[in-house]
């Protein structure tokens, strides 16, 4: 993966006083997933847009194989799929008649373009609802049909601009499947998220924007890194129900840790609680362990718990919040 297909470069955009996309740079690379994570109002629709040729920067350029998109537009839209936020199918058609007249626009006619829908429309599951009226499918099958016409062209790059949101679990890991299938085939896809859940577990790369300019790019384990020197711990008490002696015997475990070590952040839910500290080896959980247990703390359950890289995400962006402040001084 060391080819840059697609090279985005100081690229600078504000609405007013607004300024949405500030200093932006990063590649992309031939079959890679990459996760870009902002909240609401971050920059990312409207980075993508540029990358897609449906905004202008200010400043600054992005490149498709060394060329400058904007000279050539009609040659990257052909090869850059968009997937929007927000998607509407036009009215009075069904779905196969949708996905038909994408086809026409994109120059597949006669018996090519009968072959290319049916070959977007199985790979994407749309074929079990070809008839339907578009405007009726569910919104699983709305994001499929999306996704369905936007591959129609067979892009080389991808960009979805929050893709997930609405779906349920399952919609959600069909999704993810389909992202990584078509990764594996060499797509190269820029997916983006306000929620770092979504893409974590599938991306190679995660880009993190906050008021329009990028704040980490890195893998997962590089997240992860930015995270290292503190251990979290979930315990569970052997208890049928919760009652009030229950809350009893949690309190008294919250103090008892809190009075151990440097163990801070412990929180309760009914008869579980989690706690953290800082890193800690095997022998000292295990020295831990056995003091709670001859306090007589009657466990089901104690584990350490792999670091959730939403605290990363917080932490660089309070990081981030803070040194912005500081400038401003």
């Amino acid at each position: 993966m060391t080819t840059s297909l697609v090279k985005v470069e100081n690229l600078h955009r504000s609405f007013g006083t607004v300024r949405a996309v500030d200093d932006v740079s990063f590649s992309m690379h031939s079959g890679e997933i990459i996760g870009f994570i902002g909240a609401n109002g971050a920059g990312k629709t409207t980075t993508m847009r540029i990358i897609a040729t449906l905004d202008t920067a200010e400043r600054g350029t992005v490149l498709y194989r060394g060329k400058d998109t904007r000279d050539h537009q009609h040659e990257v839209r052909r090869i850059i799929g968009w997937m929007p936020d927000h998607f509407t199918p036009y009215n009075a058609m069904t779905t196969r008649d949708y996905l038909k007249f994408f086809a026409r626009a994109y120059g597949f006619t006669g018996r090519e373009q009968i072959m290319r829908v049916e070959e977007v429309a199985d790979f994407t599951g749309v074929k079990s609802f070809m008839d339907m009226p578009a405007r009726k499918v569910s919104k699983g099958m709305t994001q499929r049909l999306c996704l369905a016409r936007m591959l129609l062209s067979d892009p080389e790059v991808l960009l979805l601009d929050e893709p997930a949101a609405g779906l349920d679990p399952a919609a959600r890991l069909e999704l993810k499947n389909l992202m990584r299938v078509l990764a594996d085939e060499g797509k190269t896809i820029l997916i983006s998220s306000h929620i770092l859940n979504e893409l974590e577990s599938f991306s190679d790369r995660l880009l993190f924007i906050n008021q329009g300019k990028i704040i980490f790019s890195g893998n997962p384990s590089e997240l992860r890194r930015e995270i290292q020197g503190r251990s979290s711990f979930f315990l569970e008490l052997a208890a049928d129900t919760v009652t009030d002696q229950t809350a009893v015997i949690m309190l008294r475990l919250k103090e008892f840790l809190l009075c151990h070590g440097e163990i801070a952040d412990v929180s309760i839910q009914a008869k579980s609680l989690t706690f953290e500290c800082p890193a800690i080896s095997d022998s000292e959980i295990a020295a831990l362990l056995k003091l709670l247990i001859n306090e007589g703390f009657p466990l089901l359950q104690f584990r350490r718990q792999e670091q959730q890289l939403e605290n990363a995400f917080v932490e660089i962006l309070a990081r981030d919040t803070k040194r912005g402040e500081h400038e401003m001084v």
